[in-house]
């Protein structure tokens, strides 16, 4: 059992780190496609 355990530790944490950096990028990625759209909407507008 913790043999087994020891064996899934580094699996679950590079899971983990994975599972992360996705929903990391998906934010960043919406928040810059909102910052793109919103200067292109202040630069139209001007």
């Amino acid at each position: 059992m913790t043999h087994f355990f020891l064996l899934s530790q580094p699996l679950i944490a590079l899971a983990f780190s994975r599972l992360v950096a996705e929903r990391n990028r998906l934010v960043v990625s919406r928040r810059l496609r909102c910052a793109a759209s919103f200067s292109r909407n202040r630069r139209r507008r001007g």
